[in-house]
């Protein structure tokens, strides 16, 4: 999927994170920094999402530890992984496209279950905005 009109963002030097139906696992993108008015943009930066269900490295393939990273980030544990990465499932149904609610429930977990028994990625993928 190709997308050109830009999705408008607030930034600060740092980690940005990117969620939303049109970024999937295991994807690439071309990421660029624009002015406000998109008249001058940065080089692309190519980066890529990490395979369905892998929540913590090695980033090879879903396994129990990213299961036990879901469970720790629901149990609120300080070693859990961020949000970001732990958040799997947001609003949304199998079949349609879904939006990550920046919450660890048992939806995440049953999510990093069927990751680790090599399901399909549920949702389907949206065009661009």
């Amino acid at each position: 999927m190709v997308c050109t009109k830009p999705a408008p963002a607030k930034w600060a030097p740092g980690v940005i994170y990117l969620f939303g139906p049109p970024i999937v696992p295991n994807a690439t993108y071309n990421v660029q920094m624009c002015n406000s008015d998109n008249s001058q943009c940065s080089d692309p930066l190519l980066v890529g999402t990490s395979i369905w269900g892998n929540v913590v490295p090695p980033h090879t393939a879903a396994n129990f530890a990213d299961i036990s990273a879901v469970v720790d980030k629901f149990r609120s544990l300080a070693t859990a992984p961020i949000m970001p990465r732990a958040d799997l499932v947001g609003t949304g149904n199998p079949g349609q496209p879904s939006t990550p609610n920046q919450t660890a429930n048992f939806a995440d977990v049953s999510a990093a279950v069927d990751a680790f028994r090599t399901f399909p990625y549920p949702f389907t993928v949206p065009g661009c905005p």
